[in-house]
């Protein structure tokens, strides 16, 4: 990952080597590109015989060093420390060979947000420092482009040394979260630098006027994009958008301009503006939402158009104590307490009834009051404690995405629908056991359990027991963030009256509609910052197969235990789900290639396959119809060998076509070269995986034809071909996608074998899913009662091991 820019005009060119200021030397990282502009912008700070670099430029950039030397020779100087503004290669990558060849001990940069990253630079000899820390320079943080990013500022000039939160020429992509980048503009506009030295390209001397034109672009291109969605009547992806309104920009550049696109998608979806589905993107309907009260003290809320005074403003009542209902026409809310005298209807410009006296809607605008989300949950906290538990619940299951709906009607809470139209009927009621504290189990009487039963039984419906745990009863403290992290347990209370049997018929036709018609699932699961406890240890270990373990013992790397542990489970999760079958009825063996498989007994009648991988952050699960199924994900990183990108591909050569091996060396930058390489590499493994052979035939056989050598973030391709032994094979279907910008996974199947019911998918990828850990366990029962199972690497970080590629090339 790079900074970079979408300028296409030519840019000025600039000295490898000068003086900016009697403080401050830049050397350029002699790396020039598109993604680099002239090249990376390091620099040599201070007046004495110490110095401090900022940045270091690419691993093994021998140009950059002897220039590096020169300067250094030239003024007299040694480096008595390094700071690194974030993590992107161009800009640390080089540390390693300025250590050594300068004996440098102090590096210096931010710490990331993910604590195993930060392994890797603690094991360099990084140390990490706070924001407002002084070196020479002080530490701003700037996360935005990367979490980590830091700013410096110098005191002595009034200069910031931006990195790549502001560019010298043109504007810098966020990889990561554009809603931290905007903060950090007006973190750095707040200083009020009178100069600027960028990551990349010329010194910035009107500072203010620049830092204000990122934030009105930004502002601009997010206007721009939310009008596009606007003005669409489908859904759009990032790069159906990148096409309207990057249309001057070159087309080499718009896989990185829809990075930047779906960055402000992102940020806009957290405003409640757009909505995405299956990769698609939409914009929500405009509407302004206002929390306000009158004079009288009654909590309201307004769902409003652009304009306060349009004729289809509604208001409602959202006192907590009440449960509301619309009647037919939905001009008034009517509820079960409340006088009927005293309810708000529709304002149209006509005058209305407000606690009895008529008031037109210019009156009603002088007696109220906007509040915030803050101040209206406290109101209503100060008017019922038993708001907090019902407000508790409710959010627990919109946060699943079930819908609720008042339960009034059966005389219960909440009718809860389990990710499903509000048309279809409802299996669930919720009732609500407040003050839930101090027991381990749901405090239930006998009378209770019989009340819920023939609820459950009378109108036909699973009831829900749910308590909120882990209040104090001071609810005056609570804020939203608190009630969102407390914990709701559920209890599901079946009906156990006697019911009619049912005929064979009857069974037969309760079966068919439970079955699944289609078995293709894609789920992801990401391990990094999972740190389950001993006892979710014991208890997972508990739910796999006893020969799983030993396989689970070799292993070194915390990070392979993890996945392996997670890469099992998700297994009989998915094969649960597709086939019916529990649990503990799921036998699992393995081929003679190590590839996992149901066991010879498990006789399902029809077509059923599953696979596996891990790299990077994720583990991925494939199922298909299709009794050929592979899957594979790699993390698009460099190669963590002492050898530089061009050395690399030289040795592993032998792994691919000769026109592959072309077109990877006709790629124009480093990152466009890796990208390439990785999904070769995805396609190579899925391809293998599925046939069953694993990486034990000759790759350099196995070459694949593209549309295009661009798979763009947030889009699938499917219509790459396959070619072996010089023989093209369109019966195997290639689904390629991002997880996220740094995972490329692709699933291989066979598509002459999917069953009718998967018809659906056909010329379709299917989008990965996020699962978590409480899903994947949900129906999960023990399967072993080993009481002491050691597993090496859960106790203690161990750094994760090399992806080294070499293993297959002395090894076959």
């Amino acid at each position: 990952l790079f900074c970079f820019s979408f300028t296409m005009v030519s840019l000025p060119s600039l000295p490898v080597s000068v003086a900016l200021s009697p403080r401050v030397y830049r050397i350029l990282g002699c790396n020039s590109g598109s993604m680099t502009l002239q090249g990376t912008n390091t620099y040599l700070v201070g007046t004495g015989r110490k110095r401090v670099l900022i940045d270091t430029g690419e691993a093994n950039n021998f140009a950059y060093l002897q220039y590096l030397s020169q300067t250094l020779s030239e003024t007299g100087a040694c480096i008595c420390g390094v700071l690194c503004t974030h993590w992107h290669a161009d800009h640390i990558g080089g540390v390693s060979n300025v250590a050594r060849q300068y004996s440098v001990t102090n590096l210096m940069k931010f710490r990331r947000a993910n604590p195993e990253e930060n392994i890797k630079y603690e094991e360099l000899g990084f140390e990490f420092v706070q924001e407002g820390q002084l070196i020479t320079v002080e530490v701003i943080h700037t996360p935005g482009h990367a979490d980590d990013h830091m700013s410096l500022q110098l005191l002595e000039e009034n200069a910031i040394f931006s990195g790549d939160c502001i560019l010298g020429d043109g504007s810098t992509t966020v990889f990561e979260d554009l809603d931290s980048y905007m903060k950090s503009l007006k973190k750095l506009q707040s200083l009020a630098p009178d100069l600027i030295y960028p990551g990349h390209g010329s010194p910035i001397h009107d500072a203010a006027k620049r830092i204000q034109q990122y934030i009105d672009h930004r502002q601009r291109r997010e206007n721009q994009i939310f009008n596009v969605l606007s003005q669409s009547k489908l859904p759009l992806t990032p790069m159906d958008i990148v096409q309207k309104i990057y249309n001057e920009t070159p087309a080499m550049l718009h896989r990185a301009a829809s990075v930047n696109v779906l960055q402000h998608l992102e940020k806009l979806q957290k405003l409640g503006k757009t909505k995405r589905k299956d990769g698609k993107w939409k914009a929500c309907k405009i509407k302004d939402f206002y929390h306000i009260r009158l004079a009288e003290n009654f909590a309201i809320s307004i769902t409003a158009h652009s304009k306060f005074l349009g004729s289809y403003l509604v208001m409602s009542i959202l006192h907590p104590q009440y449960v509301y209902k619309k009647n037919a026409n939905e001009r008034q809310v009517i509820t079960d307490r409340q006088p009927k005298s005293n309810f708000i209807g529709q304002l149209n410009g006509r005058s209305v009834i407000i606690n009895g006296k008529d008031s037109t809607v210019e009156h009603l605008w002088n007696c109220v009051r906007l509040m915030t989300s803050g101040e209206f949950f406290s109101h209503c906290i100060a008017s019922a404690a038993d708001f907090v538990f019902r407000f508790a619940v409710y959010l627990h299951f919109r946060r699943r995405g079930w819908i609720v709906k008042p339960g009034l009607n059966y005389g219960v809470d909440y009718v809860v629908y389990p990710d499903a139209p509000s048309n279809v009927h409802s299996q669930f009621m919720v009732i609500i056991v407040p003050h839930w504290n101090g027991f381990q189990e749901l405090p239930m009487t006998w009378r209770d359990a019989v009340s819920a039963s023939r609820i459950s039984c009378a109108v036909s419906k699973n009831v829900l027991l749910c308590g909120v745990k882990n209040f104090d009863g001071d609810f005056q403290k609570l804020t939203l963030d608190d009630l969102q992290q407390c914990p709701v347990q559920i209890v599901c209370l079946k009906q156990w009256f006697a019911r009619r049997p049912f005929s064979d018929k009857k069974e037969r036709k309760i079966r068919f509609k439970l079955a699944m018609p289609c078995r293709c699932l894609r789920w992801a699961f990401r391990i990094v910052n999972w740190e389950p406890s001993v006892t979710e240890w014991t208890r997972m270990l508990r739910c796999l197969q006893l020969d799983d373990l030993p396989r689970i013992r070799r292993q070194v790397f915390q990070e392979d235990i993890k996945a392996t542990v997670a890469g099992g489970l998700m297994m009989r999760k998915a094969i649960s789900v597709c086939t019916g079958l529990a649990w503990d009825e799921i036998t699992l063996i393995r081929s003679s290639t190590g590839k996992p498989m149901l066991a010879e007994n498990i006789q399902l009648g029809y077509q059923f396959s599953f696979n596996l991988s891990h790299h990077g952050d994720y583990v991925i699960l494939a199922t298909s119809s299709s009794s050929v199924c592979g899957v594979d994900v790699m993390k698009i990183e460099y190669p963590k060998l002492q050898m530089n990108l061009s050395e690399y591909f030289k040795m592993m050569s032998p792994q691919f076509a000769d026109e592959e091996y072309a077109a990877l060396n006709q790629q124009r930058t480093d990152s466009e070269k890796l990208e390439l390489f990785y999904r070769y590499w995805c396609l190579k493994e899925s391809y293998l995986k599925a046939v069953g052979f694993g990486i034990r035939c000759d790759l350099s056989q196995i070459h694949f034809i593209f549309n295009s050598l661009v798979v763009p973030v947030g889009q699938f391709e499917i219509s790459t071909k396959l070619v072996f032994e010089e023989t093209q094979h369109d019966e195997f279907v290639f689904e390629e996608c991002h997880l996220d910008p740094c995972h490329a996974a692709c699933v291989c199947y066979k598509d002459d074998l999917l069953e009718a019911e998967c018809e659906q998918h056909r010329g379709k990828c299917i989008p990965f899913q996020l699962v978590t850990m409480d899903f994947v366990l949900q129906d999960a029962v023990p399967l072993h009662h080993e009481e002491a199972i050691p597993v090496p690497g859960l106790c203690k970080a161990v750094p994760i091991s090399p992806l080294d590629f070499s293993y297959y090339l002395f090894n076959r």
